[in-house]
């Protein structure tokens, strides 16, 4: 015969509940927020101290294009020792009366391709002014975007408008001589006369890089 399985017997045991124990309570130092540094900027092109609103490292509109346009004279020197062509020679006089006269606005004039688009098929594709094909189209008064304000130009006839819109510089008018002998010198120079005239400034983050360390906290 098999042998029975012994007979267990079990009881219940009642076990306390486990009590934690109560947390000290931790003393804190009050929050205090940390004041905020306003930072002053200094210009690269002019060298005064701004604050700004938007990442730039130029106080103006014109120390930023008076800056790109030295940069790209300095470059047309450089790879063309004997002079440049007519149509760089034009650009380069272009920028520069552009300097002189306050600098130009990108960004303000930029067009959507939508709008291109509207302004070429009205135009026919052809030059407003001498029924040449179309190339370039022109902002007839100031950087409105509206389709009346723009029109379709071949790049002579643009060069032409461009030029008649250029005032000569008056005899008192000393301020502008002052800035384009400046630009003069900044060209002309063997070296870099500011950091925003070399060519590695156009490289990416070049200027950011500056801008961290020609800062400083305002008063």
């Amino acid at each position: 015969m098999k042998a029975e399985p012994p007979i267990y017997e079990f009881t219940t045991v009642d076990i306390p509940p486990k009590v934690k124990a109560p947390r000290k309570p931790q003393k804190r130092p009050p929050y205090v927020p940390r004041p905020k540094v306003f930072r002053e900027y200094e210009c690269a092109d002019c060298g005064q101290f701004f604050t700004r609103d938007r990442a730039t490292a130029y106080c103006s509109l014109v120390c930023e294009y008076v800056a790109s346009t030295v940069r790209y004279m300095r470059s047309v020197d450089r790879r063309y020792p004997d002079g440049p062509p007519e149509d760089v020679a034009e650009a380069v006089r272009t920028m520069k009366a552009h300097a002189l006269a306050g600098g130009y606005d990108k960004k303000a004039r930029r067009l959507k391709p939508e709008r291109r688009e509207e302004v070429w098929a009205r135009d026919g594709g052809k030059c407003v002014q001498c029924g040449a094909d179309g190339e370039e189209i022109d902002h007839i008064n100031g950087s409105s975007s509206d389709l009346a304000n723009l029109r379709l130009l071949c790049r002579p006839c643009h060069g032409v408008i461009t030029r008649s819109r250029f005032e000569k510089v008056g005899e008192d008018d000393h301020e502008t001589k002052a800035l384009a002998e400046e630009i003069f010198m900044r060209v002309k120079s063997p070296e870099p006369m500011h950091e925003c005239d070399a060519p590695e400034w156009s490289e990416r983050g070049a200027w950011q890089r500056w801008a961290t360390t020609h800062s400083r906290p305002t008063t």
